[in-house]
């Protein structure tokens, strides 16, 4: 015996003495680079079962493959006919387990029988290349090279999670179909059941595989498993990213000495590949099984870690000191170490090559240079909230690995489920840093606020989300479809929308056939989200609604109650149906209710409760609401996103109640943690700065407004936040008597909002207000008339019967009507926005004022001055009471003195102290100052 076998003998209680044996080996090492092996072959018309053979499409070790038709399923297949020896026998059974197997990069077995000695299995036909030709034709890329990896490594995982073993994993026996699948076939070596006995049942066969992707235990003819698989497999990625194999084939003998001593040809293989790369390869290499990945799993997730860093787009490389600090100190264990301890250390300690300094430099580069001003600030938090994640990470997942395999405190089930919440928490952190280099302004300010809310890892160790969507036959699956999921969020968050309707469309089409509601749920509501946001309400309102009808069937009350409160704000803000969500928000209250112990549903729930009541003008309930909330937030420490959110709702109903101290304390608290959030540019702070504004001309101070409204459009970028400060600028020119100016931004506003609303939209009814008041003051009674019919149909076909935009388009047709003379219908239409707001506003609120001061003066032109004079009394009383409404004041005093009459002594009292209230206003009251002077001067 050579000495080659000699060494290999002492290595193998079941070493081949047999030159028989050896011959065999030779045999199937021969087939291996080209040498075909003589079999029986069948000619076309041939039934096997009830198959009829088509032709021979190829041949191998094992068997014949033939191209055939199925009559009762009227479809084309390849029928696989084996060798007439123990092995063809025994893969009866093994195809009739493939046949229960059904994964996406596995081929599709069918069935199986027999055919004389022979045994037949029934397969999907695919047309495509095997993975060696694709190599050699394409020359692919290394990211596409670890596309196609990546895929067969999750097929390779599907199998053995059903309790099978391929042992002949090679790139002949992966395939690239011409439609773009990945599929591992040809199964004819593969072992059920990891058992040593079932693998010895088998020894006599010492190299049942390919020798040059065989692994240790193969020519050992040691029992083999998963990890056999895996080490074929990693050969077959070295072959594909070096142009060679990693070990030296001259001869069998020469082969199998190198394998089972680890002997590769070069000290430093894959030189010039990522390090991450080479320890993936490296570690499925070892020796020893044990000492490899945990599963192809594992690989598959590591890989697609990879392509998520190293993608054709700039991503996910966060590193830093700080993390590589924590991470060594898991590294030094003693040279005793336990060896599972150590492998956890390991992988943790991998996640620190992944975040390179390179990426780091990147990053940095695309903030600074992607946003004006505060890209360096905004760069430097990023950077840390990354590094406080990373660490968390590592530290979790070594904890998790720890537990379950070095202290084994940690039960498979758990450990399992921990891992899948880390996986996807990594994935969403990949997705939302992918991509810098070419994200917008607006994207990147959005990835610096959702970065100080990153996942926190420690939540896996209790987080026993979407466990019911995992069982045993869609496990695999459903745990891809929750990663494109997390990628989706990211992309949403990065404000990538059309990354993440991609990327969530596929992974929902993923669970046709999987039971996972949970999964389900989350993936229809990011849709829904994304659907609204691109101004698809109906399709956004099917999605969301799909979604609750999912999260009910999960018994998950925490996403169901979620699912509930995204359904209220969608139904309420987008689709504007304040009668259903005040339905709705019951339903949602009652969900909420069943999760007591969660803060930031019961923030969430006052803040919808808030909108909803602002909306309907009940504005006193919508500051108690928003006022609620907020202490939740501060109480909860959810976050400076959610404080910004609530303060900034919460200064709004202040504002509308009057309340201009609290509501500027709120406004200039949301702005000051929006800025330091966001960067001052943000869409937040810019609307920040536009509320203080408004609050300073509440005020009569306009050059305080003009000052912050200048500012907030100077900093404004997107068209409808700019086109909304250029309103709110006009008012203050109209109310300073700067009509033309006034104009002039309306109608720019209006051209901004119609290069995003092709249908009439709420927004439009500001600037279209405004220039309708600009109109009636230049005296152009036809032109205010056009604009006041817009203004209705805006109303009609935005909002719903009875809502304050309605009564708003009604008081201006008229105002309209009576500029034309026609008083009937200008009294018909302001007692109908005075009905509304009475029935829709609290008593009390500043717009039934304006209503009855309108109505009033109406009655006074017909000369029903009784009437006119109660309304406006009325009016006088509430606007005394309402702060901030000056002008509104000395508009009821002269209605009143009007009614009254120049004989009332009480007349000439009201109508000077109109003059006086107009005379304190200051500019843009000319007209209204002349008005009261002429009526004083009359008889």
């Amino acid at each position: 015996m050579p000495d080659e076998l000699e060494t290999l003998a002492a290595r193998s209680r079941r070493a081949p003495t047999d030159p028989g044996q050896l011959a065999s080996d030779q045999t199937q090492l021969a087939s291996a680079v080209g040498v075909s092996t003589t079999l029986d072959a069948i000619g076309p018309g041939t039934v096997l079962g009830r198959y009829v053979v088509l032709d021979e499409v190829g041949r191998g070790a094992m068997g014949v493959v033939y191209s055939a038709y199925d009559p009762k399923l009227d479809r084309k297949l390849a029928i696989k006919l084996l060798i007439a020896d123990e092995r063809g026998r025994r893969s009866l059974g093994e195809a009739q387990a493939l046949a229960k197997l059904n994964h996406p990069n596995v081929v599709q077995v069918y069935d199986a029988g027999e055919h004389g000695e022979r045994v037949f299995i029934a397969m999907e036909f695919v047309v495509g290349r095997p993975l060696g030709v694709w190599r050699e034709q394409n020359r692919p890329s290394r990211e596409a090279i670890l596309a196609v990896f990546r895929r067969a490594a999750l097929g390779l995982a599907a199998a053995h999670a059903a309790g099978l073993v391929h042992r002949d994993f090679k790139p002949d026996n992966v395939m690239i179909g011409d439609d773009g699948r990945v599929l591992v076939m040809d199964f004819g070596l593969a072992i059920v059941g990891r058992d040593p006995e079932s693998s010895t049942s088998v020894g006599k066969f010492w190299a049942s595989g390919t020798p040059a992707y065989m692994s240790p235990e193969q020519f050992a003819n040691d029992p083999v498993g998963p990890q056999s698989d895996q080490f074929s497999f990693c050969v077959a990625l070295y072959e594909a990213l070096a142009g060679e194999r990693p070990y030296a084939s001259d001869t069998l003998v020469s082969l199998a000495t190198a394998v089972t001593t680890g002997e590769r040809q070069h000290a430093a293989p894959l030189r010039g590949h990522p390090a991450w790369l080479r320890r993936l390869v490296l570690r499925g290499l070892a020796l020893a099984p044990e000492a490899r990945h945990e599963t192809m799993q594992v690989v598959a997730r590591q890989i697609e870690a990879g392509l998520g860093r190293r993608g054709r787009t700039l991503s996910l490389g966060f590193a830093g000191f700080v993390v590589v600090a924590a991470l060594l100190s898991w590294a030094t264990g003693g040279d005793h170490e336990d060896p599972a301890a150590a492998r956890c250390r390991t992988d943790a300690l991998a996640l620190a090559d992944e975040w390179s300094p390179q990426w780091r430099a990147l990053a940095r580069s695309s903030f600074e240079s992607g946003i004006e001003r505060d890209g360096a600030r905004l760069w430097q938090r990023v950077e840390s909230d990354v590094d406080n994640f990373a660490t968390a990470w590592a530290a979790t997942y070594d904890q998790a690995c720890s537990g379950h395999f070095v202290g084994r405190t940690l039960e498979a089930v758990a450990y399992r489920q921990r891992l899948r919440c880390l996986d996807d928490q990594r994935a969403y952190a990949t997705s939302l840093l992918g991509g810098l280099d070419r994200a917008t302004d607006d994207a990147l300010r959005e990835i610096a606020a959702v970065s100080s809310e990153l996942p926190r890892p420690s939540s896996c160790e209790d987080d026993d989300r979407a466990a019911g969507d995992f069982d045993e036959d869609t496990q695999e699956l459903v745990a891809e479809a929750r990663r494109g999921l997390m990628r989706a969020q990211g992309r949403a968050d990065a404000a990538d929308n059309l990354d993440a309707r991609g990327i969530a469309g596929f992974a929902l089409s993923s669970l046709v056939d999987a039971d996972a509601p949970v999964t389900r749920a989350e993936l229809l509501t990011l849709i829904a989200r994304l659907h609204y946001e691109a101004g698809e309400l109906e399709a956004g309102g099917q999605a969301q609604h799909d979604a609750l009808e999912a999260a009910a069937r999960s018994h998950d009350a925490r996403l169901l109650a979620t699912t509930w409160l995204v359904r209220v704000e969608y139904v309420s803000m987008r689709d504007k149906d304040l009668e259903a969500a005040q339905t709705l928000i019951e339903a949602a209250q009652v969900a909420v209710a069943a999760v007591p112990d969660d803060p930031a549903l019961r923030c969430a729930l006052e803040s919808q409760r808030g909108l909803i009541a602002l909306q309907l003008g009940r504005t006193n309930d919508a500051r108690d609401a928003f006022q609620a909330a907020l202490d939740i937030a501060e109480q909860a420490n959810l976050g400076a996103r959610e404080l910004t959110v609530h303060t900034r709702r919460l200064g709004a109903a202040q504002a509308q109640l009057g309340d201009i101290v609290g509501a500027r304390e709120q406004f200039e608290r949301s702005a000051e943690i929006s800025a330091e959030l966001l960067g001052e540019r943000h869409t937040m702070v810019v609307s920040a700065y536009g509320n203080l504004g408004l609050l300073c001309r509440q005020e009569g101070d306009n050059t305080c407004a003009r000052a912050y409204l200048e500012k907030a459009i100077s900093l404004a970028d997107s068209p409808p936040q700019r086109a909304h400060e250029l309103v709110m600028l006009g008012q203050l020119e109209y109310d300073e008597g700067q009509l033309d100016e006034a104009k002039r931004l309306a109608e720019q506003a209006i051209e901004l909002y119609a290069t995003i609303y092709t249908d009439p939209h709420a927004d439009l009814t500001a600037p279209h207000l405004l220039l309708s008041n600009v109109l009636k003051r230049h005296g152009d009674v036809e032109g205010a008339y056009a604009q006041a019919l817009r203004l209705v149909e805006i109303a009609e076909q935005t909002t719903p019967a009875e809502h304050p935009k309605r009564a708003l388009a009604l008081a201006e047709l008229g105002e309209a009507m009576r500029g034309k003379g026609e008083l009937a219908q200008a009294l018909e239409a302001h007692e109908a926005a005075l009905g509304m707001r009475r029935r829709q506003l609290e008593q009390g609120d500043p717009r039934i004022g304006y209503s009855l001061t309108h109505t009033a003066e109406v009655l006074h032109l017909l000369e029903r001055d009784e009437q006119a004079a109660a309304l406006a009394r009325e009016a006088i009383a509430l606007f005394d009471a309402a702060p901030g409404t000056e002008s509104w004041r000395a508009d009821a005093r002269f209605t009143l003195a009007c009614a009254l009459g120049h004989d009332a002594d009480q007349a000439h009292a009201l109508a000077r102290e109109a003059l006086a209230l107009y005379e304190s206003l200051g500019a843009g009251q000319d007209h209204q100052i002349e008005a009261v002077g002429e009526w004083l001067e009359g008889p």
